[in-house]
């Protein structure tokens, strides 16, 4: 971003007050959607059966009107986002296996590399460039994201260090 010939620097959480905030969708529009798009899924008798238990969902006083008014609260609650707490919360707490990215990965081509390190190498490089970039999130260093001229939500990087806490073992929480 430039003004008046100068270069300005836009730190990590600067334009966090500028996003829009996700839209929660009206009981209707999730109902209306759900029968939309499970009907080239199904066959026709589960597709009726479907219509049957979504009717009883989404009736006026059903079980859908309630979290309805449970999202509500959230988003008003909600720090940024309502939809935050329910990927931070399946993220870092699912206990199965992952699927592929959905983790932090990096792949090495090492026949194109012009010395082969050992993997004690890659590691120790790895490590160091990863704890090189979360300092880089803590100072705050990193500029803002934007896709297509619009910035990208960074909320994210403000639990960058949780994030580094936790290993994922299949049935266990290390810490």
């Amino acid at each position: 971003m430039t003004e008046k010939g100068a270069i300005i620097i836009k730190k990590l959480f600067d334009l966090q007050d500028e996003l829009k905030t996700f839209p929660l969708p009206t009981l209707e529009s999730t109902a209306h959607h759900l029968i939309e798009w499970i009907k080239p899924l199904v066959n026709e008798k589960q597709f009726e059966e479907t219509k049957r238990v979504a009717d009883d969902f989404f009736t006026v006083g059903g079980e859908g009107e309630k979290l309805q008014q449970k999202l509500e609260q959230l988003k008003e609650e909600a720090e940024y986002n309502w939809l935050t707490p329910f990927w931070e919360d399946h993220y870092l707490k699912y206990r199965g296996s992952l699927p592929t990215g959905m983790h932090f990965n990096i792949l090495v081509d090492r026949p194109h590399l012009p010395i082969v390190p050992t993997t004690a190498e890659l590691a120790g490089r790895a490590s160091y460039l990863v704890a090189e970039y979360y300092h880089k999130i803590i100072d705050e260093e990193i500029e803002p994201m934007f896709l297509k001229g619009t910035p990208l939500d960074m909320g994210q990087f403000n639990h960058f260090s949780v994030l580094f806490a936790y290993l994922n073992y299949i049935g266990i929480v290390l810490l």
